[in-house]
């Protein structure tokens, strides 16, 4: 960054050096020379060293994320002194919301709190610091700043973009739109000291993105249905990562007013509450936007006694998941809930979806696809639907798989493919979903050929898993979000996907959600490897990055059970929950239980210690500690079936003391699990985890005191079975 203050340090020591130069060459002795030399040399370089220290230009980087576009760094520091105004226009409310987001920061690292100032009490204005947010077409001070610096907002900045400068004396923020001056204040927040000396590099950053839409998908259909705080809580770090949008995946978690008992025995959300949260949320910037899915993906809805004869068959769970759309009653049913839905829901998009309905066409309407084609069938139920958005003014989203080319050849299965897919109207958006490393991508341009806006979604790789594999999600990520900038996609969305009744915490999702915001900003986002530390600091304070590497083990314990895989389902998960029962493990199996003991004592090791570190999101950590001590268990799990199936004594009587232990420590597990749930999800759909971990309690609780006399070792329980 080219300033005054930055040429005139340079100088100062060449003028002193051309100074001193003909003492040092005159004859004078030795000594003498060196004496003089270190005298002139010592008080310069102590001047003249660089005021910011070790605020280096990646060290500032290293703060922030996703990573902004442009950084140039000055010498010098803002301090943080007392008496701090933050400047806003007095009519302009989200510019108020910005600044007390600003104040709500620095209450949370205990520095001196800014008072908010209006624009006309400038002249007035008794501050040691100044702080200019808004629009400068509005903001008259912050306009003057920028003609008296010859500075301007740069075109590109664009509506989500910003402008912002730190020096010395004061700092600004300048973006065309409130969501840009949001956006500004939430780097600045990334910049702001944890203590004492709470000082401010000197700055200038201006960044902006070219993608629409940003977000994260929650899964509600699952079971989990967040409380109102945690769903604030989640949208706030959203926005702090400068992600704008959250997909509410439903089913049958909304009440619906048309059709009340849809759901009715589960946790569900209200008209209100979405209402609600919509409001919350766009005060942040973030739209929440629905996604009822149809044709499949209805299971439970079509479950319900009312509805089941609405279903695609009974054969199998994918008929019974799927809806007849030949049916009389099928559309009306589909109006009404989709109708519901747009009332509730703001938002200008609505997710149809429409993915994985493979069934449709394969029972009760087998006959009019025999007649039209399965293919017509589809395209007949996405303009149905598109008719009944479109009159409530929505626009339709529907998922890519039913016309991606050999999207589904691994399975042996064929879809609709991209003859189908031209007969779709081009204002339906298409989603392209692929949830691993993606090498190649030609379904992303022949999108863009034939006229499609597109908005890609990654995983969290949660699914079927105790801890999500968060390595593996940030390779999905690395692989596919490259892809929304080079073809200039709509959107991008980060999924989170369960099974229903999976017991993994939203709370564990965080890590990989701030790496697709990484991606999904801009083009030129960090390594995983690199990027991980960095947003393990900016979640939980300096100092803790070393919390990467535990959040890293917990996402890869499937490596040490691979005899445990079953046809794509990840081992861990049904290796816990499995009954206490004999299971004995191979030498290699044995050798990775013991890698796995050393690993999780250091990833425990390494939690105790970063803890007292830690200065932001302090309760967070109870759910890394509950996902160790899971893991814990899940060891002596595996030990204990190994050992119930030995032959010998030794064996089985250390199998019933670790019976024993486990009868002391899977209850208290069960119990924290509740707690943990409780914190941020409703009650009901805690039900079907609890009755998994009180199947595992019970067989346990069932060989307590036997001394392994129950035990027996079934042929399927042997080595290499």
């Amino acid at each position: 960054m080219e300033n005054g203050p930055l040429r005139k340090q340079a100088t100062e020591p060449i003028a002193l050096w051309l100074c001193a130069r003909p003492m040092i060459r005159s004859r004078l002795s030795t000594p003498f020379r060196l004496w003089l030399m270190v005298s002139v040399w010592l008080p310069v370089l102590l001047v003249s060293a660089p005021t910011r220290g070790a605020d280096s230009r990646d060290e500032i980087l290293s703060r922030l994320v996703p990573r902004p576009r442009e950084i140039h760094v000055a010498d010098g520091r803002l301090e943080w002194r007392k008496r701090i105004a933050v400047v806003v226009e007095p009519d302009r409310a989200e510019d108020r919301f910005a600044a007390q987001a600003l104040i709500d920061a620095c209450r949370e690292r205990k520095l001196n709190e800014p008072r908010i100032v209006a624009a006309q009490e400038v002249a007035d204005l008794q501050a040691d610091v100044a702080v200019f947010l808004g629009d400068p077409c509005r903001l008259w001070p912050l306009a003057r700043i920028l003609r008296t610096e010859r500075l301007a907002v740069p075109a590109e900045v664009g509506d989500e973009g910003y402008l912002l400068e730190v020096t010395p004396d004061r700092v600004f923020i300048a973006g065309n739109t409130p969501a840009g001056v949001y956006y500004g204040v939430q780097t600045l927040i990334q910049l702001l000291p944890e203590a004492e000396p709470a000082v401010i590099p000197a700055v200038r950053i201006c960044d902006w993105t070219d993608i629409r839409y940003r977000g994260c998908s929650v899964d509600l259909f699952c079971g989990k249905v967040g409380r109102t705080e945690w769903m604030r809580e989640n949208i706030r770090r959203l926005a702090h990562y400068k992600m704008n949008s959250v997909v509410l995946y439903l089913e049958d978690a909304f009440l619906f007013p048309s059709h009340p008992d849809i759901g009715e025995d589960r946790d569900r959300l209200t008209t209100q509450e979405v209402l609600e949260l919509d409001t919350f949320a766009r005060k942040h910037h973030v739209e929440v936007i629905p996604c009822y899915n149809s044709p499949g993906h209805m299971l439970r809805t079509l479950s319900h006694p009312r509805y089941v004869h609405l279903a695609e068959g009974t054969d199998s769970e994918a008929q019974r998941a799927v809806i007849n759309v030949t049916h009389p009653g099928a559309y009306p049913l589909l109006t009404d809930l989709y109708t519901d839905l747009c009332k509730a829901f703001p938002s200008g998009l609505h997710y149809m979806a429409g993915d994985e309905a493979l069934a449709l066409g394969t029972g009760r309407s087998k006959g009019a696809a025999r007649e039209i084609g399965a293919a017509q069938l589809f395209l007949r139920h996405i303009k149905n639907i598109r008719e009944v958005l479109a009159a409530q003014g929505k626009r339709m989203v529907v998922a890519g798989d039913p016309f991606e080319p050999d999207f589904f050849k691994a399975f042996g299965l064929a879809n609709y493919g991209l003859d189908a897919l031209a007969q779709v109207p081009r204002d339906v958006i298409i989603v392209p979903w692929h949830y691993g490393k993606l090498e190649q991508f030609p379904f992303g341009q022949q999108l863009v050929d034939m006229g499609f806006d597109q908005i890609i979604w990654t995983s969290n790789a949660a699914f079927g898993e105790l801890f999500p594999n968060v390595d593996g999600a940030a390779e999905n990520i690395e692989s596919v979000l490259p892809w929304v900038h080079k073809l200039g996609a709509m959107g991008t969305v980060h999924s989170e996907w369960n099974g229903y009744g999976e017991n993994v915490f939203s709370e564990y999702n965080w890590p990989a959600m701030a790496f697709a915001a990484e991606w999904g900003w801009t083009s030129h986002g960090r390594p995983w490897n690199e990027a991980l530390p960095m947003i393990v600091e900016s979640f939980y304070g300096p100092g803790t990055r070393d919390l990467a590497r535990t959040i890293r083990f917990l996402g890869s314990t499937d490596r040490y059970f691979p005899w445990g895989v079953k046809f794509l389902v990840p081992p861990a998960f049904p290796v816990f929950f499995e009954p206490l029962r004999p299971r004995a493990v191979d030498e290699g199996g044995l050798s990775l239980l013991a890698d796995f003991r050393r690993d999780l004592a250091v990833a425990r090791e390494t939690l105790d210690r970063v803890r007292p570190l830690v200065r932001r999101h302090k309760s967070h950590l109870d759910y890394l500690d509950f996902a160790l001590e899971q893991q814990f268990v899940l060891a002596d799990l595996v030990e204990c079936r190994h050992l119930m199936a030995g032959k010998n004594a030794d064996s089985r009587k250390a199998a019933a003391g670790l019976v024993d232990q486990l009868n002391g420590s899977f209850p208290k597990l069960c119990d924290r699990y509740v707690e943990l749930w409780l914190r941020t999800d409703r009650p009901k759909g805690l039900e079907p985890n609890r009755k998994r971990f009180d199947a595992v309690r019970e067989s346990i609780r069932s060989l307590v005191g036997d001394g392994g006399s129950a035990f027996s070792v079934p042929p399927s329980a042997r080595p290499g079975r």
